[in-house]
Protein backbone atom coordinates (compact mmCIF):
# COMPACT_ATOMS: atom_id res chain seq x y z
CA UNK A 1 0.00 0.00 0.00
CA UNK A 2 1.15 3.12 -0.68
CA UNK A 3 1.39 6.06 2.14
CA UNK A 4 0.00 9.33 1.97
CA UNK A 5 3.34 11.00 1.91
CA UNK A 6 4.37 9.01 -1.56
CA UNK A 7 0.80 9.82 -2.76
CA UNK A 8 1.25 13.57 -2.28
CA UNK A 9 5.13 13.53 -3.84
CA UNK A 10 3.38 11.62 -6.98
CA UNK A 11 0.66 14.27 -6.83
CA UNK A 12 3.10 17.08 -7.19
CA UNK A 13 5.66 15.25 -9.92
CA UNK A 14 2.66 14.80 -12.05
CA UNK A 15 1.09 18.78 -11.38
CA UNK A 16 4.67 19.92 -10.91
CA UNK A 17 3.61 21.37 -7.50
CA UNK A 18 4.64 23.78 -6.02
CA UNK A 19 5.04 26.17 -9.25
CA UNK A 20 8.21 28.52 -9.63
CA UNK A 21 6.09 31.04 -10.21
CA UNK A 22 2.29 32.22 -9.60
CA UNK A 23 0.31 30.29 -12.50
CA UNK A 24 -1.67 32.98 -14.61
CA UNK A 25 -4.91 30.48 -15.51
CA UNK A 26 -5.53 30.45 -11.25
CA UNK A 27 -5.26 34.03 -11.23
CA UNK A 28 -7.75 34.65 -13.70
CA UNK A 29 -9.91 31.67 -11.60
CA UNK A 30 -9.54 33.50 -8.15
CA UNK A 31 -10.43 36.57 -9.88
CA UNK A 32 -13.54 35.21 -11.44
CA UNK A 33 -13.68 33.42 -7.75
CA UNK A 34 -13.45 36.26 -5.70
CA UNK A 35 -15.43 38.31 -7.74
CA UNK A 36 -18.23 36.08 -7.24
CA UNK A 37 -18.57 35.76 -3.68
CA UNK A 38 -17.94 39.60 -2.78
CA UNK A 39 -14.47 39.22 -1.24
CA UNK A 40 -11.16 40.99 -1.53
CA UNK A 41 -8.55 38.46 -0.59
CA UNK A 42 -8.35 34.90 -2.43
CA UNK A 43 -5.31 32.75 -2.44
CA UNK A 44 -4.17 29.18 -3.10
CA UNK A 45 -1.61 27.33 -0.86
CA UNK A 46 -0.27 23.94 -1.64
CA UNK A 47 0.13 21.24 0.92
CA UNK A 48 3.46 19.60 0.82
CA UNK A 49 4.60 17.06 3.04
CA UNK A 50 6.63 18.91 5.93
CA UNK A 51 5.65 22.69 4.62
CA UNK A 52 2.65 24.61 3.45
CA UNK A 53 3.37 26.66 -0.09
CA UNK A 54 1.65 30.24 -0.41
CA UNK A 55 1.51 30.47 -3.88
CA UNK A 56 -1.68 32.43 -6.31
CA UNK A 57 -3.26 35.22 -4.59
CA UNK A 58 -5.26 38.85 -5.40
CA UNK A 59 -6.27 41.54 -3.33
CA UNK A 60 -3.16 40.84 -0.90
CA UNK A 61 -1.93 44.68 -0.90
CA UNK A 62 1.14 43.74 1.64
CA UNK A 63 1.97 40.96 5.09
CA UNK A 64 2.45 37.48 4.82
CA UNK A 65 0.06 34.87 4.35
CA UNK A 66 2.82 32.11 6.24
CA UNK A 67 0.59 33.12 9.53
CA UNK A 68 -2.09 31.15 7.71
CA UNK A 69 -0.53 28.05 8.11
CA UNK A 70 -2.46 26.20 11.16
CA UNK A 71 -5.88 26.89 9.46
CA UNK A 72 -4.93 25.69 6.03
CA UNK A 73 -3.58 22.80 7.60
CA UNK A 74 -6.94 22.12 9.36
CA UNK A 75 -8.81 22.75 6.48
CA UNK A 76 -6.36 19.42 5.03
CA UNK A 77 -7.85 17.45 8.05
CA UNK A 78 -11.31 18.38 7.70
CA UNK A 79 -12.26 16.59 4.38
CA UNK A 80 -14.43 17.84 2.09
CA UNK A 81 -15.79 20.75 4.53
CA UNK A 82 -15.63 24.51 4.47
CA UNK A 83 -13.82 25.59 7.26
CA UNK A 84 -15.00 28.96 8.88
CA UNK A 85 -12.01 31.04 11.36
CA UNK A 86 -12.78 34.04 12.75
CA UNK A 87 -10.27 37.01 13.82
CA UNK A 88 -7.23 35.84 11.88
CA UNK A 89 -3.85 37.81 10.29
CA UNK A 90 -3.97 40.27 12.35
CA UNK A 91 -0.62 40.99 11.24
CA UNK A 92 -2.01 41.98 7.63
CA UNK A 93 -2.58 45.73 7.18
CA UNK A 94 -5.01 45.26 4.34
CA UNK A 95 -7.18 42.17 6.56
CA UNK A 96 -6.99 43.15 10.22
CA UNK A 97 -9.22 40.70 12.06
CA UNK A 98 -10.45 39.05 9.20
CA UNK A 99 -12.19 35.57 9.06
CA UNK A 100 -10.36 32.58 7.25
CA UNK A 101 -12.12 30.20 5.11
CA UNK A 102 -10.86 27.76 3.37
CA UNK A 103 -11.82 24.76 1.05
CA UNK A 104 -9.81 21.64 -0.13
CA UNK A 105 -8.21 20.98 -3.46
CA UNK A 106 -8.62 17.06 -3.86
CA UNK A 107 -7.24 15.19 -6.95
CA UNK A 108 -9.53 12.79 -9.11
CA UNK A 109 -8.21 10.16 -6.34
CA UNK A 110 -8.78 12.02 -3.15
CA UNK A 111 -5.30 13.40 -2.32
CA UNK A 112 -5.93 16.61 -0.53
CA UNK A 113 -2.99 18.78 -2.47
CA UNK A 114 -3.73 22.10 -1.79
CA UNK A 115 -6.78 24.84 -0.14
CA UNK A 116 -8.98 27.60 -1.71
CA UNK A 117 -8.61 30.28 0.77
CA UNK A 118 -10.56 33.92 1.14
CA UNK A 119 -10.56 36.54 3.67
CA UNK A 120 -13.18 38.28 4.62
CA UNK A 121 -13.93 41.21 6.40
CA UNK A 122 -17.14 39.79 8.06
CA UNK A 123 -18.66 36.89 9.02
CA UNK A 124 -19.60 34.45 6.38
CA UNK A 125 -22.38 32.33 7.14
CA UNK A 126 -21.60 28.52 6.43
CA UNK A 127 -24.40 28.01 3.58
CA UNK A 128 -25.09 25.04 1.36
CA UNK A 129 -24.65 27.76 -1.76
CA UNK A 130 -21.22 29.33 -0.07
CA UNK A 131 -19.83 25.33 0.23
CA UNK A 132 -21.01 24.86 -3.54
CA UNK A 133 -19.38 28.31 -4.96
CA UNK A 134 -15.67 26.88 -3.07
CA UNK A 135 -16.67 23.15 -4.28
CA UNK A 136 -17.01 24.68 -7.65
CA UNK A 137 -14.25 26.66 -8.34
CA UNK A 138 -12.09 23.66 -6.53
CA UNK A 139 -12.58 21.61 -9.12
CA UNK A 140 -12.08 24.32 -11.78
CA UNK A 141 -8.48 24.66 -10.36
CA UNK A 142 -7.88 20.74 -10.38
CA UNK A 143 -9.33 21.24 -14.04
CA UNK A 144 -6.69 23.92 -14.69
CA UNK A 145 -3.76 21.25 -12.96
CA UNK A 146 -5.11 18.42 -15.45
CA UNK A 147 -4.81 20.96 -18.43
CA UNK A 148 -1.63 22.29 -17.50
CA UNK A 149 -0.02 18.37 -16.78
CA UNK A 150 -0.61 17.14 -20.16
CA UNK A 151 1.74 20.16 -21.43
CA UNK A 152 5.27 21.70 -19.66
CA UNK A 153 4.53 24.79 -21.82
CA UNK A 154 1.29 26.47 -21.36
CA UNK A 155 1.51 28.41 -24.65
CA UNK A 156 -0.83 31.41 -25.64
CA UNK A 157 -3.27 28.69 -27.38
CA UNK A 158 -3.57 26.53 -24.77
CA UNK A 159 -4.66 30.11 -22.76
CA UNK A 160 -7.51 30.64 -24.86
CA UNK A 161 -8.68 27.09 -25.24
CA UNK A 162 -8.58 27.71 -21.27
CA UNK A 163 -10.44 31.13 -21.39
CA UNK A 164 -13.23 29.44 -23.43
CA UNK A 165 -13.72 26.75 -21.47
CA UNK A 166 -14.08 29.04 -18.55
CA UNK A 167 -16.36 31.11 -20.65
CA UNK A 168 -18.14 28.29 -21.84
CA UNK A 169 -18.02 26.84 -18.36
CA UNK A 170 -21.47 25.95 -15.81
CA UNK A 171 -20.82 28.69 -13.34
CA UNK A 172 -19.69 31.27 -15.81
CA UNK A 173 -22.82 31.21 -18.80
CA UNK A 174 -25.59 29.50 -16.70
CA UNK A 175 -25.06 31.29 -13.42
CA UNK A 176 -28.23 33.31 -11.44
CA UNK A 177 -26.10 36.45 -12.06
CA UNK A 178 -24.52 38.15 -15.12
CA UNK A 179 -20.99 38.10 -15.95
CA UNK A 180 -19.76 41.26 -18.09
CA UNK A 181 -16.26 42.68 -19.25
CA UNK A 182 -16.00 45.75 -20.28
CA UNK A 183 -13.30 48.66 -20.80
CA UNK A 184 -12.48 51.77 -19.72
CA UNK A 185 -15.47 53.41 -22.03
CA UNK A 186 -18.00 50.55 -20.86
CA UNK A 187 -17.72 48.82 -24.12
CA UNK A 188 -19.19 44.99 -23.29
CA UNK A 189 -16.23 43.05 -24.55
CA UNK A 190 -17.40 39.79 -23.17
CA UNK A 191 -20.85 38.76 -21.43
CA UNK A 192 -22.37 35.17 -19.70
CA UNK A 193 -25.64 33.76 -21.54
CA UNK A 194 -27.47 34.83 -18.26
CA UNK A 195 -26.91 38.38 -18.80
CA UNK A 196 -27.73 38.06 -22.86
CA UNK A 197 -30.64 36.00 -22.09
CA UNK A 198 -32.24 38.66 -19.74
CA UNK A 199 -32.20 41.76 -22.00
CA UNK A 200 -32.85 38.81 -25.32
CA UNK A 201 -30.01 40.21 -26.89
CA UNK A 202 -26.89 38.23 -28.92
CA UNK A 203 -23.26 37.60 -28.16
CA UNK A 204 -23.31 38.88 -31.97
CA UNK A 205 -25.67 41.89 -31.55
CA UNK A 206 -23.90 42.84 -27.64
CA UNK A 207 -20.35 42.23 -27.59
CA UNK A 208 -17.58 44.97 -28.93
CA UNK A 209 -21.12 46.50 -30.28
CA UNK A 210 -22.93 48.41 -27.31
CA UNK A 211 -22.29 49.99 -24.21
CA UNK A 212 -23.16 48.99 -20.63
CA UNK A 213 -24.54 52.42 -20.67
CA UNK A 214 -26.79 51.75 -23.86
CA UNK A 215 -28.53 49.46 -22.01
CA UNK A 216 -29.37 51.49 -19.30
CA UNK A 217 -32.15 53.93 -18.23
CA UNK A 218 -31.29 57.40 -18.90
CA UNK A 219 -31.15 58.21 -15.18
CA UNK A 220 -29.18 55.48 -14.38
CA UNK A 221 -26.65 56.59 -17.39
CA UNK A 222 -25.09 59.16 -15.09
CA UNK A 223 -24.95 56.97 -12.01
CA UNK A 224 -22.74 54.29 -14.16
CA UNK A 225 -20.29 57.02 -15.64
CA UNK A 226 -19.54 58.17 -12.10
CA UNK A 227 -19.12 53.95 -11.25
CA UNK A 228 -17.04 53.54 -14.25
CA UNK A 229 -14.78 56.58 -12.96
CA UNK A 230 -14.15 55.54 -9.80
CA UNK A 231 -13.25 51.49 -11.04
CA UNK A 232 -10.54 53.08 -13.00
CA UNK A 233 -9.39 54.92 -10.48
CA UNK A 234 -8.86 51.58 -9.09
CA UNK A 235 -11.78 51.01 -6.45
CA UNK A 236 -13.61 48.30 -6.14
CA UNK A 237 -17.39 48.19 -5.64
CA UNK A 238 -20.41 46.66 -4.56
CA UNK A 239 -24.15 47.01 -4.77
CA UNK A 240 -24.96 49.52 -7.33
CA UNK A 241 -28.90 49.39 -7.72
CA UNK A 242 -28.96 50.57 -11.42
CA UNK A 243 -31.99 49.90 -13.78
CA UNK A 244 -31.09 47.67 -16.62
CA UNK A 245 -33.30 47.51 -20.05
CA UNK A 246 -34.68 44.98 -22.26
CA UNK A 247 -34.36 44.89 -25.83
CA UNK A 248 -38.30 44.53 -25.58
CA UNK A 249 -37.99 48.26 -23.15
CA UNK A 250 -38.87 46.21 -20.24
CA UNK A 251 -36.91 47.18 -16.75
CA UNK A 252 -34.71 45.09 -14.34
CA UNK A 253 -33.52 46.30 -11.43
CA UNK A 254 -29.89 44.72 -10.55
CA UNK A 255 -27.14 45.42 -8.13
CA UNK A 256 -23.76 45.68 -10.22
CA UNK A 257 -20.48 45.00 -8.43
CA UNK A 258 -17.03 45.62 -10.26
CA UNK A 259 -13.55 45.35 -9.63
CA UNK A 260 -10.40 46.25 -12.03
CA UNK A 261 -8.96 43.58 -13.87
CA UNK A 262 -5.10 44.12 -15.56
CA UNK A 263 -4.21 41.33 -18.22
CA UNK A 264 -0.61 41.11 -18.59
CA UNK A 265 -0.33 38.87 -21.34
CA UNK A 266 -2.53 41.52 -23.70
CA UNK A 267 -1.47 44.78 -21.59
CA UNK A 268 -4.66 45.61 -21.45
CA UNK A 269 -7.03 46.50 -18.02
CA UNK A 270 -10.66 45.75 -18.08
CA UNK A 271 -13.08 45.94 -15.97
CA UNK A 272 -15.36 42.36 -14.73
CA UNK A 273 -19.29 43.36 -13.83
CA UNK A 274 -21.18 41.03 -11.83
CA UNK A 275 -25.08 41.57 -12.19
CA UNK A 276 -27.45 40.76 -9.62
CA UNK A 277 -31.01 40.70 -10.71
CA UNK A 278 -33.32 42.08 -7.97
CA UNK A 279 -36.58 42.71 -9.77
CA UNK A 280 -38.75 40.50 -7.63
CA UNK A 281 -36.93 41.44 -4.67
CA UNK A 282 -37.31 45.03 -5.75
CA UNK A 283 -41.27 44.62 -6.71
CA UNK A 284 -41.35 43.16 -3.18
CA UNK A 285 -40.14 46.11 -1.40
CA UNK A 286 -42.11 48.20 -3.83
CA UNK A 287 -45.20 46.40 -2.39
CA UNK A 288 -44.35 46.48 1.21
CA UNK A 289 -43.54 49.97 0.71
CA UNK A 290 -47.29 50.72 -0.73
CA UNK A 291 -48.57 48.72 2.24
CA UNK A 292 -47.27 50.39 4.36
CA UNK A 293 -48.16 53.75 3.18
CA UNK A 294 -51.10 52.21 2.93
CA UNK A 295 -51.29 51.04 6.90
CA UNK A 296 -50.11 54.70 7.38
CA UNK A 297 -53.08 56.19 6.01
CA UNK A 298 -55.35 54.05 7.64
CA UNK A 299 -53.48 54.80 10.77
CA UNK A 300 -53.69 58.65 10.16
CA UNK A 301 -57.39 58.05 9.23
CA UNK A 302 -58.09 56.04 12.50
CA UNK A 303 -55.90 58.38 14.18
CA UNK A 304 -58.12 61.40 13.36
CA UNK A 305 -61.50 58.76 13.97
CA UNK A 306 -60.31 58.89 17.55
CA UNK A 307 -59.39 62.41 18.13
CA UNK A 308 -63.13 62.89 17.38
CA UNK A 309 -64.50 60.07 18.89
CA UNK A 310 -61.81 61.83 21.62
CA UNK A 311 -64.09 65.08 21.19
CA UNK A 312 -67.33 63.10 21.23
CA UNK A 313 -66.73 61.37 24.78
CA UNK A 314 -65.64 64.95 25.99
CA UNK A 315 -68.94 66.07 25.10
CA UNK A 316 -70.42 63.24 27.20
CA UNK A 317 -69.12 64.19 30.32
CA UNK A 318 -69.95 67.14 32.51
CA UNK A 319 -68.82 70.20 30.68
CA UNK A 320 -67.61 71.43 33.93
CA UNK A 321 -67.99 71.25 37.91
CA UNK A 322 -71.33 72.15 38.98
CA UNK A 323 -70.78 74.21 41.60
CA UNK A 324 -67.59 74.50 44.36
CA UNK A 325 -68.87 71.64 46.12
CA UNK A 326 -68.55 69.04 43.36
CA UNK A 327 -65.29 68.15 40.96
CA UNK A 328 -64.72 65.68 38.44
CA UNK A 329 -61.38 64.46 36.55
CA UNK A 330 -60.94 61.69 34.22
CA UNK A 331 -57.62 60.32 32.86
CA UNK A 332 -58.51 58.22 29.86
CA UNK A 333 -55.54 55.69 28.97
CA UNK A 334 -56.01 55.97 25.23
CA UNK A 335 -57.54 58.87 23.26
CA UNK A 336 -60.89 57.53 24.26
CA UNK A 337 -61.56 55.21 27.02
CA UNK A 338 -64.14 53.55 29.23
CA UNK A 339 -64.30 55.22 32.32
CA UNK A 340 -67.43 57.87 32.88
CA UNK A 341 -69.82 59.92 34.93
CA UNK A 342 -72.65 62.08 35.13
CA UNK A 343 -74.16 64.65 37.10
CA UNK A 344 -77.71 64.26 37.12
CA UNK A 345 -79.81 66.99 38.51
CA UNK A 346 -83.52 67.38 39.98
CA UNK A 347 -86.33 70.12 40.46
CA UNK A 348 -85.22 70.14 43.95
CA UNK A 349 -82.25 72.41 43.83
CA UNK A 350 -80.98 70.14 47.33
CA UNK A 351 -81.27 66.80 45.15
CA UNK A 352 -77.97 65.83 43.22
CA UNK A 353 -77.28 62.76 41.67
CA UNK A 354 -73.76 61.19 40.30
CA UNK A 355 -73.25 58.34 37.92
CA UNK A 356 -69.67 56.57 37.60
CA UNK A 357 -68.95 53.83 36.01
CA UNK A 358 -66.43 51.77 34.51
CA UNK A 359 -66.77 49.31 31.38
CA UNK A 360 -63.98 46.78 31.29
CA UNK A 361 -61.23 47.18 28.91
CA UNK A 362 -60.86 51.12 27.02
CA UNK A 363 -60.55 52.43 23.67
CA UNK A 364 -63.19 52.59 21.19
CA UNK A 365 -65.40 49.50 22.03
CA UNK A 366 -65.68 50.56 25.92
CA UNK A 367 -66.55 54.31 24.68
CA UNK A 368 -69.50 53.23 22.67
CA UNK A 369 -70.83 51.85 25.96
CA UNK A 370 -70.25 54.76 27.70
CA UNK A 371 -72.40 56.80 24.75
CA UNK A 372 -75.11 54.25 25.13
CA UNK A 373 -75.22 54.93 28.66
CA UNK A 374 -75.55 58.61 28.40
CA UNK A 375 -78.44 58.26 26.02
CA UNK A 376 -79.47 55.78 28.66
CA UNK A 377 -79.32 58.39 31.75
CA UNK A 378 -81.23 61.05 29.59
CA UNK A 379 -84.07 58.73 28.56
CA UNK A 380 -84.37 57.77 32.28
CA UNK A 381 -87.89 59.06 33.80
CA UNK A 382 -87.60 61.05 37.45
CA UNK A 383 -88.67 58.36 39.22
CA UNK A 384 -85.82 56.63 38.11
CA UNK A 385 -83.32 58.74 38.92
CA UNK A 386 -84.99 58.94 42.38
CA UNK A 387 -84.53 55.31 43.11
CA UNK A 388 -80.65 54.02 42.72
CA UNK A 389 -81.42 50.85 42.28
CA UNK A 390 -83.79 51.02 39.86
CA UNK A 391 -82.45 53.50 38.11
CA UNK A 392 -79.15 50.78 37.75
CA UNK A 393 -81.42 48.18 36.63
CA UNK A 394 -83.11 50.41 33.55
CA UNK A 395 -79.31 50.93 32.64
CA UNK A 396 -78.51 47.66 32.82
CA UNK A 397 -81.61 46.29 30.66
CA UNK A 398 -80.93 49.08 28.23
CA UNK A 399 -77.21 48.49 27.52
CA UNK A 400 -77.56 44.32 27.32
CA UNK A 401 -77.91 44.28 23.26
CA UNK A 402 -74.89 46.32 23.19
CA UNK A 403 -72.20 45.04 25.70
CA UNK A 404 -71.14 42.04 23.77
CA UNK A 405 -69.16 39.94 26.49
CA UNK A 406 -68.00 43.03 28.22
CA UNK A 407 -69.36 44.09 31.54
CA UNK A 408 -70.01 47.65 33.49
CA UNK A 409 -69.38 48.14 36.82
CA UNK A 410 -71.33 51.12 38.06
CA UNK A 411 -72.63 53.06 41.03
CA UNK A 412 -75.53 55.97 41.44
CA UNK A 413 -75.58 57.68 44.35
CA UNK A 414 -78.89 60.10 45.13
CA UNK A 415 -77.71 63.12 47.56
CA UNK A 416 -79.55 65.51 49.69
CA UNK A 417 -77.05 68.08 49.59
CA UNK A 418 -79.50 69.96 52.96
CA UNK A 419 -79.66 66.92 55.11
CA UNK A 420 -76.20 65.48 53.83
CA UNK A 421 -77.80 62.55 53.44
CA UNK A 422 -76.97 59.98 50.28
CA UNK A 423 -79.43 56.51 49.07
CA UNK A 424 -77.22 54.78 46.36
CA UNK A 425 -77.25 51.42 44.53
CA UNK A 426 -74.06 49.58 43.24
CA UNK A 427 -73.40 47.09 40.23
CA UNK A 428 -69.98 45.78 41.33
CA UNK A 429 -68.58 49.33 41.80
CA UNK A 430 -65.32 49.53 44.32
CA UNK A 431 -66.92 51.63 47.04
CA UNK A 432 -66.41 55.24 47.72
CA UNK A 433 -64.04 56.82 50.22
CA UNK A 434 -65.96 58.97 53.13
CA UNK A 435 -63.05 61.47 54.52
CA UNK A 436 -63.68 63.28 57.59
CA UNK A 437 -61.30 65.38 59.91
CA UNK A 438 -58.52 62.70 59.85
CA UNK A 439 -60.83 59.30 59.59
CA UNK A 440 -60.80 57.61 55.92
CA UNK A 441 -63.08 54.96 55.45
CA UNK A 442 -64.99 52.79 52.54
CA UNK A 443 -68.77 52.86 52.09
CA UNK A 444 -70.12 49.90 53.72
CA UNK A 445 -70.88 47.26 51.55
CA UNK A 446 -74.04 45.22 52.88
CA UNK A 447 -74.39 43.13 49.96
CA UNK A 448 -72.45 42.25 47.54
CA UNK A 449 -74.02 43.05 43.29
CA UNK A 450 -73.39 41.74 40.09
CA UNK A 451 -71.79 44.74 37.26
CA UNK A 452 -74.37 45.69 34.66
CA UNK A 453 -74.41 43.79 31.36
CA UNK A 454 -73.81 40.21 33.07
CA UNK A 455 -77.73 39.40 33.40
CA UNK A 456 -80.79 41.06 32.20
CA UNK A 457 -82.71 42.41 35.53
CA UNK A 458 -85.57 39.49 35.44
CA UNK A 459 -83.25 36.94 35.66
CA UNK A 460 -80.99 38.28 38.78
CA UNK A 461 -84.31 39.16 40.43
CA UNK A 462 -85.30 35.46 39.70
CA UNK A 463 -82.56 34.35 41.66
CA UNK A 464 -82.81 37.51 44.35
CA UNK A 465 -79.74 38.91 42.60
CA UNK A 466 -81.38 42.45 42.03
CA UNK A 467 -79.58 45.58 42.60
CA UNK A 468 -80.19 47.32 46.41
CA UNK A 469 -80.55 50.64 47.58
CA UNK A 470 -78.27 51.69 50.59
CA UNK A 471 -79.05 54.72 52.76
CA UNK A 472 -76.39 56.38 55.00
CA UNK A 473 -76.00 60.35 56.73
CA UNK A 474 -72.98 62.20 56.83
CA UNK A 475 -71.37 64.77 59.80
CA UNK A 476 -70.99 68.52 57.97
CA UNK A 477 -67.78 69.02 56.73
CA UNK A 478 -67.46 65.14 54.40
CA UNK A 479 -65.57 64.33 51.96
CA UNK A 480 -66.99 61.35 49.61
CA UNK A 481 -64.30 60.47 46.80
CA UNK A 482 -66.03 58.33 43.95
CA UNK A 483 -63.17 56.39 41.64
CA UNK A 484 -62.87 54.03 39.11
CA UNK A 485 -60.41 50.53 39.85
CA UNK A 486 -57.80 52.43 37.42
CA UNK A 487 -56.72 54.61 40.57
CA UNK A 488 -56.40 51.62 42.92
CA UNK A 489 -54.92 48.94 40.95
CA UNK A 490 -52.74 51.26 39.35
CA UNK A 491 -48.87 49.08 40.50
CA UNK A 492 -45.93 51.16 40.92
CA UNK A 493 -42.93 51.03 38.80
CA UNK A 494 -40.20 51.29 41.41
CA UNK A 495 -41.36 47.84 42.90
CA UNK A 496 -39.42 45.78 40.32
CA UNK A 497 -39.82 42.20 42.42
CA UNK A 498 -43.39 42.64 43.67
CA UNK A 499 -46.52 44.23 42.96
CA UNK A 500 -47.77 46.86 45.08
CA UNK A 501 -50.87 48.50 44.23
CA UNK A 502 -51.90 52.55 44.48
CA UNK A 503 -54.70 51.35 47.03
CA UNK A 504 -52.19 50.71 49.86
CA UNK A 505 -51.08 54.48 49.89
CA UNK A 506 -54.48 55.91 48.57
CA UNK A 507 -55.69 56.36 52.04
CA UNK A 508 -52.34 58.68 53.19
CA UNK A 509 -52.82 60.37 50.15
CA UNK A 510 -56.45 61.66 50.73
CA UNK A 511 -55.77 62.35 54.38
CA UNK A 512 -52.88 64.72 53.66
CA UNK A 513 -54.58 66.55 50.89
CA UNK A 514 -58.48 66.75 52.26
CA UNK A 515 -58.09 70.14 53.43
CA UNK A 516 -57.39 71.22 49.64
CA UNK A 517 -60.58 72.47 47.62
CA UNK A 518 -61.73 69.69 45.34
CA UNK A 519 -60.44 70.19 42.05
CA UNK A 520 -56.50 70.92 43.51
CA UNK A 521 -57.47 68.22 45.76
CA UNK A 522 -58.20 65.63 42.97
CA UNK A 523 -55.10 66.70 40.98
CA UNK A 524 -53.00 66.03 43.84
CA UNK A 525 -54.36 62.63 43.60
CA UNK A 526 -53.24 62.29 40.15
CA UNK A 527 -50.18 63.87 40.47
CA UNK A 528 -48.82 61.08 43.46
CA UNK A 529 -50.46 58.49 41.20
CA UNK A 530 -48.63 59.50 38.04
CA UNK A 531 -45.50 59.40 40.66
CA UNK A 532 -45.96 56.08 41.85
CA UNK A 533 -46.81 54.28 38.26
CA UNK A 534 -42.91 56.61 37.49
CA UNK A 535 -41.72 55.49 34.12
CA UNK A 536 -44.22 52.42 33.85
CA UNK A 537 -46.88 53.02 31.26
CA UNK A 538 -50.31 53.11 32.62
CA UNK A 539 -52.75 49.73 32.38
CA UNK A 540 -55.85 51.70 32.57
CA UNK A 541 -58.52 54.79 32.66
CA UNK A 542 -58.74 56.70 36.00
CA UNK A 543 -62.10 58.91 36.77
CA UNK A 544 -62.46 60.69 39.95
CA UNK A 545 -65.70 62.65 41.43
CA UNK A 546 -64.95 64.49 45.01
CA UNK A 547 -68.18 66.03 46.80
CA UNK A 548 -68.45 67.91 49.67
CA UNK A 549 -71.18 67.98 52.29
Amino acid sequence: MIDENSQILEAFRIYQLPPNSPIPELEEILVFFANSIKEEIAFISWLGIEEVHFDNSVGLKNGSLSSLTPYVLQVKKGGETLIVVPEVCSDLSSATNSYYIGYPIITKLGIPIGVLSVLSGSAVEETARTKEMFQFFAQRIMTILELRAKSKILLQKDYQILNQYVEMDDLYNNSPCGYLTVNHQGLILKSNVTFLDWLKYSKREMVGKITFQDVLSEENKIIFEKFLKDLIEGNNLNDQELDILKRSGDRITCLVSGRKIFLPTENQTIFRLSVFDITEKSKIQHALELESDKVKSKNKTLSNQLAMAAKVQKKLLPSSNPNESIAFAYKPLDEVGGDFCDFIKFPNSNQFGIFISDVAGHGVPSAFITAIMKSTIQQASPELKENPAQFLEFVNDSIMDYIDNRFVTAMYSLFDLENRTVRYSSAGHPMPFKIYKNTIELFPLKKGSFPLGVQSSAVRKSKGKGYVSFDAKFEKGTRILFYTDGLTEAKSGRHVNQEVYFEAVLPEILEENSKFKLEVFLNAILSELARFIGKKDPEDDVCLVAIDL
